[in-house]
């Protein structure tokens, strides 16, 4: 009995292959990418079917987590690609699957549905405040973990696309290099790790907004009195805002405060004054401010030249802090000496560009001139070639009196040969008070003087004195108040 069952099961199973009802379905295509052109048409790609019997490949659109719909048939098993001339990928991101289709006698037999591959759809939007254009976008899908990254494409008005930044993580990018009254258009690239790549939608908006400066560059600053400092800035002319905050801050790096804003459309020449509160370095920058109280430029940092000076012995030794910020960087110091109040003058050699401190040697202008105070300062020039102008930048004054020094000579020859014939402290400053009193072994005075221009001739009461042995005694009361004594 159950022999009988399995022949007749058989015969049953022959019968329907010989009639044709029984057929395979057919394998479906592989999609390379779904993408998107300018006019917003979508565009397929994918590789033919393995199935030899396909004839014609089925595009579906997902319109639901569980429906879809049949928006084009193509003919031809060898046919890989195809443009949809509708605009759909303008109005938003779109899911597809394509199927493969093959004759049957019963009229056809179509394959399982490609994993769906979904469009990038691009968002712009621009903030006029920030002076940005704003993208954003879905993520490519259909490549899973092979999707490389994402190139922005972008174009200024009518000119070409241009690539203008990779990104690889995210499906968002400001664009902050946007120009006032350009129409921007921008489209996104997603690249597969074997080069295939899709592209979204075109966005394009018009960058309306006042025309911030190209340029607020501070020229330099300059003391102008001990503690009063100008600070100097030139800002582009073709700039439509007006408005300009000045900050400070005792750090380059630190927190900086604003102390002052001015109105002056056209852009053009600034300068703001300032009183320092301590002898260090100050930094300043301009901030050119919109409409919406957003910062559009920022100036270079601008510094104070700090000059600080001290005297040890027959030297000046004086120092500053380097001059930040020039485009171009120093391209000289020149520093300035006067003495005692007389005519300022350029030493020269100065320092170098790269140098932050000097040592002047004043030991023969002490000696032979009697000078007493020195004052200094430095200036700063940038190097040649920067199109905002040269800058320029001043120090402060700095002035230092030399030590109160004396030097008395141990022998001198009164003999009327013109050498070494008179005998003197040799003082580095002006006394406020002095005593020069020389005297015999025996104590009997020979000579006396408060004029330190007075010098002792080796005689006494108009006749010279013996060889031998004098003993001077001096007492001498600097500008200070300090008095010193010496005997010898």
């Amino acid at each position: 009995m159950k022999k009988k069952i399995f022949i007749l099961s058989f015969f049953i199973y022959f019968v329907t292959i010989a009639s044709g009802q029984f057929e395979t379905i057919p394998d479906p295509p592989k999609v390379n990418f779904v993408s998107v052109d300018t006019s917003g048409f979508t565009h397929f790609s994918w590789q033919p079917s393995d199935s030899v019997d396909v004839v014609a490949y089925i595009i579906h659109i997902w319109t639901g987590p569980d429906d879809t719909r049949v928006v084009d048939t193509i003919e031809g098993r060898f046919t890989t690609s195809h443009p949809w001339k509708e605009p759909w990928g303008n109005i938003s991101s779109e899911s597809y699957s394509i199927s493969s289709l093959k004759q049957t006698p019963g009229g056809g037999k179509e394959s399982k549905l490609t994993d769906p591959h979904t469009t990038m759809f691009l968002k712009l939007s621009f903030d006029p405040c920030e002076g940005t254009m704003n993208l954003e976008w879905n993520a490519y899908g259909g490549w899973g973990d092979n999707l490389s990254h994402y190139t922005i494409y972008k174009r200024a008005n009518n000119d070409d696309f241009m690539p203008i930044s990779p990104v690889v993580n995210d499906t968002s990018f400001t664009d902050e290099d946007v120009n006032p009254y350009i129409n921007y258009c921008y489209y996104v690239e997603a690249s597969h790790q074997d080069g295939r790549k899709s592209t979204s939608n075109m966005v394009c908006d018009s960058s309306n907004m006042p025309r911030r400066p190209e340029y607020v560059y501070a020229i330099g600053t300059e003391f102008i009195a001990n503690k009063q400092v100008k600070i100097s800035f030139t800002i582009d002319t073709a700039t439509e805002l007006d408005t300009y905050y000045l900050i400070v801050s005792e750090s380059i790096s630190g927190f900086y405060e604003t102390i002052d804003t001015i109105i002056q459309p056209n852009g053009g020449s600034l300068t703001f004054q300032d009183e320092l509160a301590g002898e260090i370095p100050y930094y300043y920058q301009l901030l050119s401010m919109n409409s919406c109280g957003r910062i559009a430029k920022r100036s270079n940092i601008s510094s104070t030249i700090q000059l600080a000076a001290s005297n040890a012995g027959s030297n000046n030794i004086l120092s500053w802090n380097s001059y930040l910020e020039w485009d171009y960087g120093i391209g000289e110091y020149e520093l300035y000496r006067s003495i005692d109040g007389g005519t300022t003058e350029l030493l020269n050699p100065g320092p170098e560009p790269n140098d932050t401190s000097y040592t002047d040697n004043v030991e023969d202008l002490i000696l032979i001139s009697g000078a007493q105070k020195f004052c200094y300062y430095i200036s700063a020039t940038e190097e040649v070639g920067n199109p905002y102008g040269t800058g320029f930048s001043q120090s402060n004054t700095i002035c230092v009196l030399a030590e109160s020094n004396i030097y008395i000579a141990n022998t001198f020859t009164p003999n009327g040969d013109g050498l070494n014939d008179e005998f003197k402290p040799l003082l580095t400053f002006t006394p406020k008070n002095y005593l020069f009193i020389i005297r015999n072994r025996l104590g009997n005075t020979l000579f006396k003087t408060d004029d330190p221009e007075i010098t002792w001739k080796g005689d006494s009461k108009g006749k010279p004195v013996p060889e031998g042995t004098y003993i001077y005694y001096l007492q001498v009361e600097d500008q200070q108040g300090i008095v010193q004594e010496k005997t010898g």
